[in-house]
């Protein structure tokens, strides 16, 4: 039998009719074929925990190209935490961008409840409590251990970031499981400048702890006479 004969018509060619002859959707389901296991094996190549690595190097370009190669950007490290909360961390709003822009959930817990935006409240990073914010960032999202974004501001004594996040909602006197509230935390490190903005905001300074202490008796014991002259 005489396999397939071309006939140029112009600039055209027409395969002779033989059912034997792989058509054009053969060829095209080849193609789409070779582009999975393609697009797969760039999946394999990159490395679990590679994407955190180069997020807390602040290696923008590394997690572009990450990124593109197939990593997970929402991979989680053992602790449960996420390249956001990394970039929260380390104050690398740049590399946060990307993240967001790559779907990075903003959200995200840790094992033990943390977001970014309480990474990034803690370590007083303001620039990327704005990003973070800006992407839906839940002001009132707690930890395992009941753990606000604006307690974590208030430990970390960031004025700013408490402003922010009381601004976009925060429950200033929300409490823990311990039941203490941001201005007792703040009032135990020692921060005056977060506990006038919580003082300003209208936090209630008469909440007494699981231990029945108050901010001031927090103050008191810690001998920081210029907090307790806030408080009394």
């Amino acid at each position: 039998m005489a396999g397939p004969s071309l006939e140029q018509h112009g600039t055209t060619f027409v395969m002779d009719q033989n059912p034997n002859f792989p058509t054009r959707n053969y060829f095209l389901g080849v193609i789409l074929a070779m582009a999975f296991l393609l697009m797969a094996a760039c999946t394999e190549t990159v490395e679990k925990g590679a994407l955190i690595e180069a997020v807390k190097a602040g290696q923008a370009e590394t997690v572009r190209n990450l990124l593109e190669a197939g990593a997970d950007v929402n991979e989680e490290d053992g602790g449960g935490e996420t390249p956001l909360m990394a970039a929260a961390l380390t104050g690398r709003r740049e590399i946060a961008e990307i993240l967001l822009a790559a779907g990075a959930g903003v959200d995200d817990k840790s094992k033990r409840g943390g977001t970014a935006l309480m990474a990034a409240a803690v370590t007083g990073w303001d620039n990327v409590a704005e990003l973070l914010l800006e992407a839906g960032a839940d002001v009132n999202a707690k930890n395992t251990g009941g753990g606000t974004p604006l307690m974590h501001a208030a430990l970390g004594g960031s004025e700013k970031v408490a402003n922010m996040v009381l601004n976009a909602g925060a429950e200033v006197d929300a409490r823990n499981a311990e039941g203490s509230t941001a201005l007792m935390g703040a009032s135990l490190q020692g921060h005056i400048g977060v506990v006038r903005v919580l003082l300003d905001r209208g936090a209630d300074k008469t909440i007494t702890d699981g231990q029945k202490a108050t901010a001031l008796v927090i103050a008191r014991t810690r001998g920081l006479t210029d907090i307790m002259h806030l408080l009394e």
